[in-house]
């Protein structure tokens, strides 16, 4: 069997690979190193209530899961609340999950505001959730920005969400840059809550430079506040030389309005004397500038004195 060096191995781990790929690695070490180190990473898998993680390195082993281990991995999956893992090493023990465990996994998962592993545990316990335990969970779903599980534990709670809640779950929205949970709550907000929302996010993408992703919550504004801030976006990305983004930002705009507002751009650039802005933007039109415009340009450089910009222009009309 082809192995590796102890160095590669350290390599390995200190790159980040992923769990399986570390333990793949240890099997290919040299003995007596394999083996310790698989040791090792038995150990963590079982701290770790790693099912698959635990199996893998006590097969490379050539050994079963003692019963510790396997009682050890449930009781870490039950502390953590996995309902899942929890049941399934259990029953390699031929148990199921006492009373006890499942109302510990779903204290845990109320705690966490999952709701669907919540669920489950209520299942196995053959009880229904509590009014207080699916506020909890619909309280959390709301601080962490999740709207489909918010919406589900207060459709179990016979309501539907807030305005504060929308509020506060879009705010959490914005402030990961979560562009799908916007204008999925953007939709359910009334006005003036919903563009102002939309307004802080559209500020937020245009400060760290995501001028398509701005470009697409202005889309979910309404006219002409739409218009404008596309116009805005546009005339930005063609100003700092991002023809990419310029591009996706003109795709958003409709037609004939596209062509017109490029247009005027190109015809804005042309009057500043700005070649470079003129012809990234008539890129996006997918032409060149016309003989006309580079001779309004080359008036308008000549009488700025910005004479190195003129010989440019000159160059483009006699070639």
């Amino acid at each position: 069997m082809t192995t590796i060096s102890y160095e590669t191995y350290c390599l390995i781990c200190k790159i980040g690979s992923i769990f399986a790929t570390i333990i793949k690695a240890a099997n290919l070490l040299a003995e007596p190193q394999r083996t310790e180190e698989l040791e090792k990473l038995l150990a963590k898998c079982v701290e770790e209530g790693s099912l698959f993680g635990a199996q893998k390195a006590a097969e490379f082993l050539n050994q079963e899961l003692s019963a510790a281990e396997l009682e050890k991995m449930v009781a870490v999956c039950v502390d953590q609340g996995w309902i899942s893992d929890a049941r399934k090493i259990a029953r390699f023990l031929n148990q199921e999950l006492s009373a006890a465990e499942l109302e510990k996994i779903l204290a845990k998962c109320v705690e966490r505001g999952s709701l669907s592993n919540t669920q489950k545990a209520a299942k196995a316990l053959n009880r229904e959730l509590s009014t207080d335990e699916l506020e909890k969970i619909l309280a959390k779903c709301v601080e962490l920005g999740l709207l489909s599980d918010a919406q589900k534990a207060a459709k179990a709670l016979n309501r539907e969400l807030s305005t504060d809640e929308l509020e506060k779950i879009l705010a959490k929205c914005v402030e990961e840059g979560s562009l799908f949970g916007i204008r999925e709550i953007a939709n359910l907000l009334a006005e003036p809550q919903r563009t102002a929302e939309l307004e802080k996010l559209l500020a937020k993408y245009v400060k760290q430079g995501w001028f398509y992703e701005a470009g697409k919550v202005a889309k979910l504004l309404a006219e002409p506040q739409r218009t404008e801030e596309l116009e805005k976006l546009l005339a930005k990305c063609v100003e700092l030389g991002l023809l990419s983004d310029a591009q996706k930002v003109a795709k958003l705009l409709a037609e004939p309005q596209r062509t017109e507002k490029i247009e005027k751009l190109v015809a804005k650039y042309v009057e500043e004397g700005s070649l470079f802005g003129a012809q990234k933007t008539t890129e996006l039109l997918n032409r060149e500038l016309s003989t006309a415009e580079l001779e309004k340009l080359v008036a308008v450089c000549v009488d700025q004195g910005w004479f190195d910009e003129a010989r440019k222009v000159a160059k483009l009309i006699t070639k």
